[in-house]
């Protein structure tokens, strides 16, 4: 989907994914890691506004917790069973309903979103939308933005921001995101597990 837009059109919606995950993130935090998945519908002429929404997909870990290897066989495991649509795994949550009953609205990527309660910590998405642009927003306990970051050009309101480098490590959660995004959209075999991925990056 983002790489049918111009260029123009890829960084404003890049820019309005990043908006909503940070909007998200405001919210009480818990302790909890969380596979998320947005789904958007390109506004026409008859309605010029893209809807953008959110699919959670609850792991049932926390980030100290955290086995990419594990998490990717869990996560895949559901989807292969809901037919590679987020919205049809049994724990997803189902508010997509209200705003897209007939699944019309094309898939974005996937991101997982870390929060927690520890005042001294923030919470954190790191996301990757399905043309590879990797997305990282991160808030602090009040809510207030600290990092906001792309991989790929991106704009908020009339201004554009260049896309930037973010160095990884084999265990950052991007790269669970980036595992995600290749199954659903065919870049990658959906059983290649995890750790071959994060070796072909060191």
């Amino acid at each position: 989907m983002v790489a049918d837009l111009s260029s123009q059109g890829q960084a404003r919606l890049r820019g309005v994914v990043m908006s909503m995950l940070h909007s998200s993130l405001r919210t009480p935090a818990k302790d909890e890691m969380v596979l998320i998945h947005l789904f958007a519908r390109l506004g026409t002429d008859d309605e010029p506004r893209t809807a953008v929404y959110v699919v959670d997909q609850p792991l049932g870990l926390r980030d100290d917790d955290l086995d990419l290897d594990y998490a990717a066989q869990r996560a895949l495991a559901e989807l292969v069973l809901a037919d590679h649509d987020p919205r049809g795994v049994a724990r997803a949550d189902q508010r997509w309903r209200t705003v897209d009953p007939n699944r019309q609205a094309g898939y974005l990527g996937s991101g997982v979103r870390i929060t927690t309660r520890d005042p001294h910590i923030g919470s954190m998405h790191e996301f990757c939308l399905n043309d590879g642009t990797a997305i990282w927003i991160m808030v602090d306990q009040t809510g207030a933005l600290t990092t906001a970051a792309a991989s790929n050009p991106y704009s908020v309101g009339d201004k554009t921001f260049p896309g930037s480098d973010v160095p990884l490590d084999d265990q950052d959660p991007y790269l669970l995101a980036r595992r995600i995004v290749g199954a659903l959209t065919g870049t990658n075999q959906p059983y290649s597990w995890f750790h071959n991925e994060v070796g072909s990056l060191r």
